[in-house]
């Protein structure tokens, strides 16, 4: 990737894995962290001149990586609490989500969207990380609408409440 970003001219680039997490099967092991953090500064000074490369990992709200080690932090939310005290993925397939929604929410996707962006917007302003991650991930399984309508007035309120809240911890946004 750095050796792309050079033949592209890119002047920086950025490496954020997903941060330890005892909730996400694809984020780094404690060894891992330490692989990719070594990993990381041996690309830095291998291209030290040519591409400035900086060390980043994404924190989901329940992840327990400690943010010392790394340049910057993205702040982000891939799991909900559910009422009866399990865990929702939010960035799963979508039958996993969909049924999700019918056991967890009474199969309301505004009641799901309203306690995703209340815990997100609640996460940043708290965590004050250096970038809000994928802010809209639960629209990623709501493609045609299936799960909630994206322009309901409820819904747009329950996004608009948690970026105002999450700017006051972090004005910058990834899109990806």
């Amino acid at each position: 990737m750095a050796l792309a970003a050079i033949d592209r001219g890119f002047v920086s680039l950025g490496f954020s894995s997903h941060a330890r997490s005892r909730l996400e099967t694809s984020s780094l092991s404690e060894s891992g962290e330490a692989a990719y953090i070594t990993e990381i500064d041996r690309l830095k000074k291998k291209h030290q001149g040519r591409l400035s490369i900086r060390l980043g990992i994404e924190r989901d709200r329940f992840s327990h990586a400690e943010r010392a080690p790394f340049e910057y932090v993205i702040g982000s939310a891939h799991f909900l609490p559910c009422p009866d005290g399990s865990m929702l993925g939010v960035d799963t397939a979508k039958d996993i989500v969909t049924e999700g929604i019918r056991l967890h929410f009474a199969g309301d996707g505004l009641r799901f969207s309203r306690a995703y962006y209340a815990l997100l917007g609640d996460y940043i302003s708290g965590y004050r990380p250096d970038i809000i991650g994928h802010f809209d991930l639960i629209s990623k399984n709501n493609q045609q609408g299936e799960l909630f309508d994206p322009d309901c007035r409820e819904y747009v309120k329950a996004a608009t409440e948690a970026m105002d809240e999450a700017v006051t911890g972090c004005s910058l946004l990834e899109v990806n």
